[in-house]
């Protein structure tokens, strides 16, 4: 499974137990650029969202992503 599948999928399953103001403010812009052995890797528009997400979604993300993908990912 390609990054982009894995990271379309997680923000999908995200959108829905989050607000719609979150999703569009600090999900919206973000991208996977590559899948490195376990590691996710995703783009932020600019470090102010990187934080957020770190701090309110990091969890969520990761437990979506890993179900997804079928193996225990990190994202970074």
């Amino acid at each position: 499974m390609d990054p982009t599948t894995i990271w379309q999928d997680t923000l999908a399953s995200l959108k829905l137990t989050i607000t719609r103001s979150f999703y569009q403010t600090f999900l919206v812009n973000t991208k996977a650029l590559q899948l490195r052995d376990n590691e996710l890797v995703v783009q932020c528009p600019d470090a102010f969202t990187a934080n957020q997400l770190s701090a309110h979604l990091h969890g969520h993300a990761v437990a979506a992503a890993s179900k997804i993908s079928g193996r225990e990912l990190c994202i970074v």
